[in-house]
């Protein structure tokens, strides 16, 4: 059952990916991201996992015709980790796993531990 959930959330992400680009609309992922060269290899892979599971409401989004980027639903998260303290992370961590009713999916049964930390540890690049 969990493993049909997984696959069933992965091809949700893919064809969602595939609509987004197919109505016009680019996925902007924000200028203090920086070069993916200048990531290690868990901010890399956080990076990805990011882009794929989190970018659609945590990224804003401009049109191919450069019209004003739209602000993300679940708010930009270039913030987040300014002051940088293990309750935070924790809390953060919590908030991935479990989300917040009515506002955010929890991933609990779609990522794994070292995953979420490494989008944590991607999200900390975005200072």
């Amino acid at each position: 059952m969990k493993m049909l959930f997984r696959i069933s959330c992965s091809l949700f992400s893919t064809a969602l990916l595939f609509f987004v680009t197919a109505v016009g609309v680019s996925i902007n992922p924000v200028a203090q991201i920086g070069k993916d060269s200048e990531f290690n290899k868990q901010q890399r892979m956080g990076h990805a996992f990011f882009m794929q599971r989190c970018s659609f409401c945590h990224v804003p989004r401009t049109t191919k015709a450069g019209a004003d980027s739209k602000v993300p639903s679940g708010g930009l998260l270039t913030s987040l980790f300014q002051k940088t303290n293990s309750s935070q992370e924790m809390r953060v961590k919590q908030t991935i796993l479990k989300g917040i009713p009515g506002k955010m999916p929890g991933f609990e049964h779609t990522l794994k531990l070292e995953e979420i930390d490494a989008i944590i540890a991607y999200i900390k690049t975005l200072n």
